[in-house]
């Protein structure tokens, strides 16, 4: 089996360099204006692409590590009331971001679904500062993470779908990881010194907007070049997404997996940095350099990731998973010193960039044509929504009852289950 050279991608066995990202000039610059297109090229369309990912992370890091904190220390909320408006962005993520992204497939207007999703969404979080009180946090969340719900994962599908060898996304994806990283840590060292919430949001938008920028002037949002060949798929989107949640037990397998990872995710998310806070008396920058740690950990992750999947496969790249996240939790619990979390972290490239980077490519490549956006949107809503829902709200209670050490250990049992799932795949389970 082949591996990755020094360069980012090998040949593809039909005589095509896969060294950049993208096939060639016009996958990339088809929507761009015609004076360009003679000025970018393949090495620069790779920078491109690095920097859409570094401004996109970076834009969602500077928000979404303190929200909990912002919720708590800004808004006044109590821990029970973090727990539910955790469980309630998610959801909505869960339920408008598959519709968004079939919209978008089933008209071929992915570029107007990206630009009038992402800005009215940025939007509404700049509105977030405005709430007092819990009723209106939770309506004018519904709103704008209905609105933002479907903006990832289109930006990931135009990228993977102009890949020759989708299991090496990864190799750009790590630089969503270094922004997020660089930002989470700058904004803990902001709110160590100045307590105003107001600059993460202005920091997330600065870095959102220069995003889509680059991304709505350089990639083919449109471009749906499938995992499967064949006609179009027409099924209705209430049917495709039964055929790729049930098309085998391998898929059911592996989407479970995807929404158990995401429930463990959610119980990080939300209750971690609150953990650290509250009971271990951990200083914001201290937060902010854990979530800069467990970045950095993506990187190298993201980097080898297609290497491991051409050679073990995706499930057994969720399996390695479930066990990192066995192991995170545990160490959580036995948590005295905060600054001990710094040795945890790294583990997160283990439990979210190798599991990702594999199932973004399995999403790719079980996706009928012309349907590709949904297939991610179907992944992202599971982990990102319905997993961090699940893991947000059932956290809340558990951590209000029994405390975050009870929490951690009890939510040991979810990558187990996981583990389970994959030894039901394997060739022995299924032997006379």
């Amino acid at each position: 089996m082949p591996r990755p050279s020094e360069d980012f991608f090998e040949d593809d066995g039909e005589g095509n360099s896969a060294n950049s990202l993208l096939l060639d000039d016009a996958d990339v610059i088809d929507q761009a204006p015609k004076p360009l297109e003679k000025k970018v090229g393949l090495t620069q369309v790779d920078v491109v692409i690095a920097c859409i990912y570094f401004f996109q992370f970076g834009g969602i890091g500077a928000i979404s590590s303190f929200m909990p904190l912002f919720y708590k220390d800004k808004v006044g909320l109590s821990i029970e009331e973090v727990g539910i408006l955790g469980f309630v962005r998610p959801t909505v993520v869960f339920l408008s971001g598959p519709a968004w992204t079939s919209f978008a497939d089933s008209y071929k207007i992915h570029r107007q679904v990206y630009i009038g999703t992402l800005f009215l969404g940025l939007a509404g979080r700049m509105l977030y500062m405005q709430c007092q009180g819990f009723t209106s946090m939770l309506l004018l969340m519904v709103v704008t993470e209905a609105l933002a719900a479907a903006a990832n994962p289109l930006v990931d599908n135009g990228i993977i779908s102009s890949m020759p060898r989708p299991e090496y996304w990864g190799k750009y994806r790590l630089w969503g990881a270094c922004g997020f990283g660089v930002s989470v840590f700058c904004v803990g060292i902001i709110l160590s010194t100045e307590q105003k919430f107001v600059y993460m949001f202005i920091l997330h938008v600065i870095l959102m907007t220069i995003s889509s920028f680059l991304t709505v002037r350089y990639i083919s949002l449109d471009k749906t070049k499938s995992g499967q060949d064949g006609e179009r798929n027409t099924d209705s989107t209430a049917m495709l997404l039964v055929k790729l949640l049930f098309g085998s037990w391998e898929r059911v397998s592996f989407f479970c997996i995807v929404l158990l990872s995401g429930i463990c995710t959610g119980v990080i998310e939300n209750f971690l940095f609150v953990f650290l806070e509250d009971d271990l008396k951990a200083q914001k920058w201290l937060i902010g350099a854990s979530r800069a740690v467990t970045c950095a950990s993506e990187v190298p992750m993201f980097w080898i990731a297609g290497a491991f999947i051409k050679r073990i496969g995706t499930m057994s790249l969720m399996a390695i998973a479930c066990v990192g996240y066995v192991i995170r939790f545990v160490s959580y619990s036995f948590l005295e010193n905060p600054a001990h979390v710094l040795i945890i972290e790294p583990l997160h490239g283990v439990t979210y960039a190798i599991m990702w980077a594999a199932s973004a490519a399995y999403a790719h490549s079980i996706a009928p044509k012309g349907r590709g956006a949904t297939a991610q949107g179907l992944l992202s809503g599971l982990h990102w929504g319905l997993g961090q829902a699940v893991g947000a709200l059932g956290s809340g209670f558990l951590y209000e009852a029994f405390g975050a050490k009870v929490l951690f250990r009890v939510t040991c049992a979810l990558p187990t289950l996981g583990l389970l799932l994959y030894v039901s795949n394997r060739p022995w389970t299924h032997r006379k």
